[in-house]
């Protein structure tokens, strides 16, 4: 099959023919297939291990066990492997409890013909719940690199001579600022002083920050430097005045530069990262929530955007401390409350209700 390519199928069934029959309806499809199969409980999970398979269908009732058994096996074994109950007859409450156990979907043998179509959405599926969680680890990184940046200093000192004009000569810079941008301290007053190596678009905001600290405010700025090479490099620029006891003019500027290129760039990878994350959500038939604990309650503290897509309702609204409650369905609210209390005993709870759309 073009999207997903060779489908590799495990099949847990004890009917030969049925095997034999659903390979030659998923063949009709366009759909390239590896198979194996096995008819006992103690066969799955090594086959799983050995054969790696991209999905399993199963039979409900089989000689001894149930899907049921496979299921849980399998979710052992990858919590995000698709899985297809493949069965003669099943009632809705069975069908329910396959779902709750985690069953991607159901079909009934009488409706082969639905059996390409489970396989195709059941993979579809596994690959989005796959990218969203791909996506959330590499924002959780993200994160924890941003806090490990934020505590990482490199500082260059330095001080500049205040001409009476109010011309800034460069006075001395230490060695850590030659190590990372390649100029030395005359390599810069030949080139016109410290603006002539400023990044073009921030000269303003340079000037702006160093004018602050020639009327005698200290100040700090973030602009980029360019560094020998060419190479744009983020600083946070702290700058402080010294002035003359006599006169009162500002003759000296006394100053630390600590460079947070890498800060930046992980801010702006956190920012795409985020937004990615966020299309992920929004595209996503599921909601995504947090709650927080507010004296023993809980209480909504973000929702997914698709909130309002599914429900009607906007973020603002969602957030109100009753708007979950108030728009249970009245014969559903109290089983939905009794249930929803229990997860700070139980750390996880699943339930199902009916909810009213705006």
């Amino acid at each position: 099959m073009s999207d997903f390519g060779s489908i590799k199928i495990l099949f847990v069934e004890d009917l030969e023919e049925d095997v034999i029959i659903a390979e030659e309806t998923l063949k009709r499809e366009g759909i390239v297939i590896e198979t194996r199969r096995v008819t006992g409980l103690e066969e799955v999970r090594p086959v799983l291990e050995e054969f790696r398979p991209d999905v399993v269908v199963s039979d409900y009732n089989l000689p001894g066990f149930t899907a049921i058994d496979v299921l849980r096996i399998c979710r052992g074994f990858d919590p995000h492997l698709p899985f297809v109950v493949f069965t003669g007859s099943i009632n809705e409450d069975v069908a329910v409890i396959c779902l709750k156990e985690g069953a991607t979907d159901y079909v009934l043998k009488d409706h082969i013909k639905r059996l390409p179509i489970s396989i195709k959405e059941a993979l579809k599926k596994r690959d989005l719940e796959k990218e969203k969680a791909s996506a959330l680890r590499a924002l959780q990184l993200a994160e924890e690199r941003y806090r490990y940046i934020c505590h990482t200093i490199s500082d260059y000192a330095y001080a500049f001579i205040v001409e009476e004009d109010g011309t800034m000569r460069g006075e001395w810079i230490s060695d850590s600022f030659y190590r990372v941008f390649g100029l030395t301290l005359p390599e810069i007053n030949g080139k016109g002083g410290w603006q002539s190596v400023v990044y073009p678009e921030d000269l303003p905001r340079a000037l702006e920050h160093a004018q602050k600290v020639l009327s005698g405010k200290a100040d700090v700025a973030e602009f980029r430097f360019v560094t020998k090479d060419g190479r744009p490099r983020w600083l946070r620029d702290y700058a402080v005045p010294v002035f003359d006891p006599d006169t009162g003019r500002v003759v000296r500027v006394y100053g630390a530069s600590q460079d947070i290129t890498e800060r930046k760039e992980t801010e702006e990878k956190l920012k795409e990262l985020a937004e990615r994350f966020e299309h992920l959500l929004s595209s996503s038939p599921t909601i995504t929530y947090s709650l927080k604990v507010t004296d023993r309650a809980l209480v909504p503290a973000w929702v997914s955007s698709n909130i309002k897509d599914i429900t009607g309702y906007d973020e603002k609204e969602v957030l109100e401390p009753d708007w979950w409650v108030s728009n249970l369905h009245p014969e559903d609210r109290e089983e939905a409350i009794k249930k929803s209390s229990m997860i700070l005993e139980r750390g996880s709870i699943s339930h199902e209700y009916r909810f009213r759309k705006k």
